[in-house]
């Protein structure tokens, strides 16, 4: 006999589609929904796990979230046992908004909806959904509210997923308390990690993004503080959490957003500078990023002539020209940094503004990225 698809092959096809790049995926998901709910055979009728994958597939696209919601609303009026939503309805519900411009209240709603239940309660997936959604708006302080949601809950454990996203919000929030509530987000995942919940110890992502705060919140002392985060990823206890050049190239943005303008201060940050880089170059090696991003802090903290730079500028110059990462943005970087005659100096007499990279000697610029010539 001729095969005959049934439910579970129609829902595998869907979901294939609501994981791929087809830019029909929706479509088509919605036109075998469409088949499934029109058949005579009993057993291709949809039920909730099907619509569940359509919506999902509908869901990942932007600005959804409006039109998922109509669908699922659709659901809860259906006097049908079959299409009730599930925790996974809820999420995907709280996913489109998630991925709508200006959704994240409507998540966040829609979570204290779920929570008031009394057919379905809300799983570590929604959380970890809205918990994103308001880091993506930088809505710190209900995030923090959910989280302590979560840790009261007896069968709801943050895990570091959770953890991270709440220092997300606090980085993209800017609040002048976002990097003591890092911290402290820090100190609760290896609480939770020392007494037993391995979920929560934090990964290399959760100290980056600890950076990013730094870089982005008012605080004093961003460069210690950033090489304070270094130290504790290198603590006894983390065998899986080694700083890369992602990590050090971090290090010297947040280095380079230093706030203070007394020139102590500023000469103290300038060192951290040639100490990151050393570092560097000692273990995970610079990368394209990295001397672009060392220089830049060099220009930073020089700005108002407050201090003298000559010692770092050269110096971070030197190792950049060692290793031939030597292009446009470093050059950029370095003219504002220094005087126009330092800056000759520095590349030997060459000063043509058009053509500057490929006057250089080759050695200077030989791991620099292919990429369209800039002038500078």
């Amino acid at each position: 006999t001729d095969f005959q698809p049934d439910a579970l092959t129609m829902t595998s096809v869907i979901h294939a589609y609501s994981k791929s790049k087809d830019p029909d995926a929706v479509k088509k998901s919605l036109s075998l929904l469409k088949e499934m709910e029109q058949s005579d055979d009993e057993r291709m009728q949809p039920d909730i796990v099907t619509r569940n994958v359509v919506l999902a597939a509908i869901a990942r696209n932007p600005n959804k979230g409006k039109d998922v919601e109509a669908i699922f609303r659709n659901y809860q009026a259906s006097s049908s046992r079959s299409l009730q939503p599930t925790e996974v309805t809820w999420a995907t519900v709280m996913l489109a908004w998630k991925n709508t411009e200006g959704g994240a209240e409507r998540a966040y709603n829609l979570l204290e909806e779920m929570k008031a239940s009394d057919d379905v309660q809300p799983n570590i997936v929604c959380y970890s959904t809205v918990v994103s959604a308001l880091a993506r708006d930088g809505n710190a302080h209900e995030a923090e509210y959910l989280l302590d949601d979560m840790k009261r809950s007896p069968r709801l454990n943050p895990n570091s997923i959770v953890y991270t996203s709440v220092m997300e919000a606090w980085a993209n929030s800017r609040d002048q308390h976002g990097v003591d509530a890092a911290w402290n987000l820090l100190r609760s995942m290896d609480d939770a990690a020392f007494q037993g919940d391995h979920n929560a110890l934090p990964t290399a992502i959760t100290f980056h993004t600890l950076l990013k705060v730094i870089e982005k919140c008012p605080c004093p002392q961003k460069g210690f503080q950033a090489v304070r985060v270094v130290e504790a990823m290198t603590m006894p206890g983390r065998p899986s959490v080694h700083p890369s050049t992602r990590t050090f190239n971090a290090v010297l943005n947040a280095i380079g957003a230093t706030m203070e303008n007394d020139p102590n201060s500023r000469l103290a940050a300038l060192n951290l500078i040639s100490q990151t880089l050393h570092h560097v170059r000692q273990g995970p090696r610079a990368d394209a990023y990295t001397y672009p991003a060392a220089m830049k802090a060099v220009a930073r903290l020089s700005e108002g002539g407050t201090v003298d730079n000559n010692r770092t500028l050269e110096l971070v110059f030197s190792m950049c020209k060692d290793d031939g990462w030597v292009d446009a943005m470093v050059l950029s970087h370095m003219r504002r940094a220094c005087s126009p005659s330092h800056f000759r100096s520095l590349l030997e007499g060459n000063e043509d503004e058009t053509n500057l990279i490929e006057l250089l000697p080759k050695s200077w610029v030989r791991k620099r990225q292919r990429t369209r010539r800039r002038q500078i």
